[in-house]
Formats: C-alpha cells, structure tokens, sequence
C-alpha cells in the first residue's frame, strides 16, 4: 500500500471516528470493541523497506532497534542503510520499492561537523548521488551541502559553486533532489525535552518513510528511569503508526564484553516493543564489521553482513572472518571439537584421617585412596542423614551428611550426592512448602527403579522386525497410524 493510499485509509477512519463521537458518546465498552482485532477486520497490510539477503526488514509503523558496543559501527550500519534510501541496492542491503526514500536523521550525539561529514563524505559516496561532491580537491562543491531545504533558494554557495565549475553544471540539482530527499538534524546542543519536541514536530512536518533517531537515550534523563522509558517509547510507536514511517532507535548495549543486552530499562522497554533488533559489532583480531540480525516478530536474516573500509573510510562487502562463536551468555566458546576438549579430573580437599570409617565399605586396597576412589556406602550415609525423616531439604541434609561422614570439602560432598542421585538413593524434589530438597527412596524403590532401566536397555538393544505389520510412515517422529 503506497503512502497516499495508507493516508487516505487513516483519515477515513479518523472522520468516521469523529462522527460517532458527535453522534453519540463512546461508553468505555464501545472503546473497548474499537480496538478488537477479528479475522474480517480491515487493516492495512504490513509494508517493509529493504530486504537483507532477501529477507524482508524495516517495517513502517513500527520500532526498530540498532544496538551494539561503542563504537562498533551503529551509525556505519544506517549510512549504509539512508545510503539504500537513493541507490537501490547497497551492499547486502535492497531497497524494495522503486521510489527512493525519504529519511529523516536525527543526530543526537554527534557534533554538527560530525553528521554533515558523514553525510557528505559517507552517505552520499555510498549512494553514488554525484561523486564531484566528495572530491576532496573540490572543497568548494563539498561545502555547497545544504541540509535546510529552505535555506536552498537564498543560499549563494551552490550557484557560485555552479559559476566556478562550470565542468559540473547539476551541481545545483543534485543539492536540491538530496535536500528534498535527506533532512538531517543535529540537536545535540539543546535539551532533553527540547529535542523530544522537536522530533515530535519534525515527523509531522517532513512526513518521512524512514526516521533514524541516533540516540534514543538522549530524550530522557535517566535510562533506568521506568516512567520514562516507557513514555519515550510509547510516543515514538504512536509516531510510527500515526505517519506511517519506520523509526530506528539507536542504543548503545552494556558494557561488560559478556552482556549484550541494551542498556537501562529503556533498553528493555525497546526489546519488548521493537519489531526487530539488529546489533553491531567488530569481529575480535580483525578489521571487519558485522551486522546481525539478531531479533524479528517474523522471519530473521540468517545471513549476517560482514565489510570492511577501504581507503576512503567506505564499507565494502568482505567475505566472513574465521570467527570465534559465543555461547548463551555471551562468553566466548572453545573452538574445541567436544571429544578434543581434556577431561577435567576432579580435585578434592579430603583428609582421610577425619573420614568416617563407617560409611566405608570394606576393601583390601592399601590405605588412604584418592577421594573419587573411595568405596562409600551412599545408602547407609544418606539413609542415617535424613534421620529417619523421607523429605530434608538441600541444606539441612548437607550439613548433616558431611557432620556424620567427616567430610569438609563441599564439592566432594556435591560429586557424592551426584553419584548418591545416579545409583536413585536419593530423588530431588520440593516439599509442601516449595523448598528445594531430596527425598529418600526405599531399597525397595531402587530395585523396581533399577529394573524398570534394565528392562529399557534390554528392548534397546533387541534387534529390529525386519517385516511389520503396519506400513511405515514418511518420517520417523509419526505415529504408525
């Protein structure tokens, strides 16, 4: 749906709104049932920018955001991005409709100098707009970049630019297709609430498809501030639906290498809401960006985007680095093949001489022996540590097993609960009040228990019928049924 025809729609439903609230006053139910969502009901179709590797992303009406360390190339990533607003495929990056985009760029941490360098000197080359206005040798063109659309009629630079030049007579032109196209503003002189207004007021006015908002933190005082965070963020999705533009939040993620999470409970509060996420980083030992694709409501890019800059500062597609992968939480991961990687050997603080003989069954090995050697009877310790109890919690039963059994090292006393778990002396479990603890099964629950698992390896090991008396079913997991 073109932006006309989503405007059209919009309006047509904010009249009908308005005659009813004339004609009759909404009761809270009649606002409740304004905003059920049914299979009938009419609603414009999900429309996205780009494709990345030919997944679909940057959807309008919605938040997206841009995350990652400092100075990691977030703010490289969306030139190459406003850059894919005028040229029609940058990098991995393709612009789905033919039109070109109109972005607006809302800089709230660089200097003024900063942005329109990046704009002269990145976007623009990027974007192959006209490359006489990037020619260092031609500082006069270069300054000629008017980013106030209405300064482009009073300004003397571009036409005298023109006069000088005579070599580059659309000079003029260019400057006027990339003002109408490119509104940049920098406002990180001036106050926190100042600049949410003036965002507010420069959606409104400049109607863009594209808003990249460089930083979001900047329009709030405190990013753990919940209320805030949570105002921030609502106003710029009703700002998203209401002009129907993307609006791509940049946030800078927390600091520690191990946590990627964005920063505050803005940074929470934008995961929730954002549609997708993408993160920005530089491989470790090289000089190679990525961009990753790492949160979607739908589809994700499985595909990440790596380039590196050439001589002129400017990203160009690279092939993937060997790169180190990350676990979970984060941490870096052994590029160890799992049967490459040694095998630990426990090691225990155990003082034989304070062991409770006991517990101990009887062996012809010469004394002391290496503590994971030690035959222990685990039925009879436990069975006296739960003192004729069947339920002791985790603590309560450690503290009374390690008294009995002369045990001071807590993790040998760990490796023989384990072992005490794996022989079904002792079962986990919670009791009536939700506390972690064991329970303690009968010799007569061990041997039914031990059965049953032996019975189970016995089948496992029974060779297949070769003939059954069902067909067999197209995929393994099916029912034969």
């Amino acid at each position: 749906m073109s932006k006309d025809a989503f405007s059209l729609v919009r309006s047509s439903q904010a009249k009908l709104s308005q005659t009813a609230a004339v004609n009759k006053k909404l009761t809270p139910h009649d606002e409740l049932m304004q905003h059920r969502v049914t299979p009938e009901t009419k609603l414009p179709p999900l429309e996205f920018l780009f494709k990345m590797n030919g997944t679909e992303c940057f959807p309008l009406s919605e938040l997206v955001a841009n995350t990652g360390k400092a100075k990691s190339g977030k703010t490289l990533f969306l030139s190459i991005v406003m850059a894919c607003c005028m040229k029609r495929n940058v990098l991995g990056l393709e612009r789905i409709r033919e039109a070109p985009i109109r972005v607006l760029w809302y800089d709230t941490e660089q200097s003024a100098q900063s942005t329109q360098n990046i704009l002269c000197h990145r976007i623009i080359p990027l974007s192959e707009t006209n490359t006489n206005l990037t020619n260092p040798t031609n500082k006069e063109i270069s300054n000629s970049v008017i980013l106030d659309p209405e300064k482009k009629d009073s300004s003397d630079s571009c036409n005298s630019c023109s006069e000088k030049n005579s070599s580059v007579p659309s000079v003029q032109s260019v400057v006027e297709n990339l003002n109408d196209q490119f509104f940049v503003f920098n406002v990180r002189g001036i106050g926190w609430e100042k600049r949410r207004e003036l965002l507010t007021l420069a959606i409104s006015e400049v109607k863009p498809d594209l808003v990249i908002v460089d930083g979001i933190k900047d329009l709030i005082t405190d990013i753990n501030d919940g209320t805030q965070a949570t105002m921030v963020v609502e106003d710029q999705m009703g700002l998203a639906q209401t002009y129907n533009c993307c609006i791509v939040d940049v946030l800078h993620q927390n600091k520690s290498d191990t946590d990627r999470n964005m920063r505050g409970w803005i940074g929470t509060e934008l995961t929730n809401k954002a549609f997708e996420a993408w993160a920005c980083s530089i491989v470790p030992n090289t000089e190679t960006f990525k961009v990753e694709h790492v949160m979607s409501r739908m589809r994700r890019c499985q595909d990440n985007l790596y380039y590196q800059l050439d001589d002129a500062a400017l990203p160009v597609s690279c092939e993937k680095p060997d790169e180190q992968p990350r676990e979970p939480n984060g941490r870096f991961a052994s590029k160890k093949k799992p049967e490459e990687q040694p095998q630990a050997k426990p090691s225990f603080k155990v003082d034989w001489g304070k062991l409770n003989r006991d517990y101990i069954l009887k062996n012809d090995i010469e004394e002391p022996l290496p503590p994971e050697e030690i035959p222990w009877n685990l039925a009879k310790l436990f069975t006296d540590a739960m003192e004729g109890c069947s339920f002791k919690r985790f603590n309560q039963l450690m503290a009374v097993a390690m008294n009995v059994a002369g045990i001071e090292d807590r993790k040998y006393y760990y490796y023989l609960i384990e072992r005490a778990k794996e022989q079904h002396i002792i079962a986990p479990g919670k009791d009536g009040y939700n506390q972690q603890g064991f329970f303690l099964n009968s010799a007569e629950q061990r041997q039914r228990i031990l059965a049953y698992e032996e019975e189970q390896r016995r089948k496992a090991m029974e060779p297949v019928q070769s003939s059954l008396p069902f067909p067999e079913s197209d995929t393994d997991d099916a029912p034969p049924y």
